[in-house]
């Protein structure tokens, strides 16, 4: 009986801190009704000549909005790319005309969806740096945000 009472403090504990504290590490940038949420980018290895960045974005309007692009000091030049399955073989290619968050939308950008490539970087990102960007979008216009590199 002890035993399953100190599991239950356990995950009350446990429950308690990541509700309450989640917020604390969740790093969010709103405009009007975009928001976005999360930005990160992965750790690169010394050589590796295109850093890769994912993100969060909602849109809680009534009316669909577009990133698109994306800029960076911390790159020469950035994109927004997709992964898709063409003819059962994974495919990667760069998105021209932004990337649609239709009304009441989240949309994952991740390394095997949806992604940021930061293409020669200044630096290889370490695990603990940050940097800025701006996400462009049609209709809320220039959002800046943090990236954080991880090793996600």
């Amino acid at each position: 009986m002890v035993a399953l009472i100190d599991v239950q403090r356990f995950f009350f504990l446990l429950s308690f801190l990541f509700v309450y504290l989640s917020p604390l590490s969740a790093f969010e940038y709103t405009k009007g009704h975009i928001v976005v949420s999360h930005p990160w980018a992965r750790v690169m290895l010394p050589k590796v000549k295109v850093g890769l960045g994912s993100l969060i974005i909602n849109n809680y309007g009534t009316e669909s909005d577009r990133l698109m692009s994306l800029v960076s000091d911390v790159a020469r030049r950035t994109a927004i790319y997709e992964m898709l399955m063409e003819n059962d073989v994974m495919k990667m290619r760069q998105v021209d005309n932004g990337v649609t968050i239709r009304s009441g939308e989240c949309v994952v950008f991740k390394p095997s969806g949806y992604h940021i490539m930061f293409f020669d970087p200044q630096k290889p990102f370490r695990k603990g740096d940050s940097f800025k960007a701006s996400l462009l979008f049609e209709k809320a216009g220039q959002i800046d945000v943090i990236f954080r590199v991880d090793s996600g």
